[in-house]
């Protein structure tokens, strides 16, 4: 596939419905899709057990000022940014499937750059948590499904005309 054809199926003059590439894309777009709208919403909504449950962080110790309010706070907002690239997932799914590879490559974006780059930049050691974050053992494995997505999502449809 040449670049150029590639950088304008990811980045098409014009957002519509014509979506062109394998299916098997557009049904893993909406199974990560779910699975981010379930990650955003006990982000937002449940942050306190997503926070400490599901991420493993340890509970503070409350002296003068409680920095689990913080930690919650935080988790809070993160969940809003999932909910927020969720309901772009879904509109793109719903109305301009044509966007599904640019998509795709916003959500690779996301998943690269929070390890490679948070990480290293806010650096938080083990003595933080309890046990391993679903993120952090995740990440490599979504990485890949989520470049797989967007290799399907570049080939054209056989049947496509």
């Amino acid at each position: 596939m040449k670049l150029m054809s590639m950088v304008l199926k990811i980045l098409p003059k014009e957002a519509n419905n014509n979506y062109q590439g394998s299916k098997i894309a557009v049904y893993g777009s909406i199974l990560f899709t779910a699975l981010m709208f379930f990650r955003g919403y006990m982000h937002l909504f449940e942050a306190e057990y997503a926070a400490n449950s599901i991420a493993h962080f340890i509970i503070f110790e409350v002296s003068n000022t409680n920095p689990n309010t913080l930690l919650y706070l935080l988790f809070g907002l993160w969940g809003l940014e999932q909910m927020i690239l969720t309901l772009f997932s879904s509109i793109v799914l719903i109305q301009y499937r044509n966007l599904i590879p640019l998509n795709l490559f916003l959500w690779i974006i996301e998943w690269l750059f929070r390890p490679l780059l948070v990480a290293n930049l806010y650096p938080i050691g083990e003595e933080y948590f309890t046990g391993i974050t679903p993120g952090k053992m995740g990440t490599p494995y979504v990485v890949v499904f989520l470049m797989l997505m967007l290799f399907l999502s570049l080939r054209k449809q056989k049947n496509s005309q």
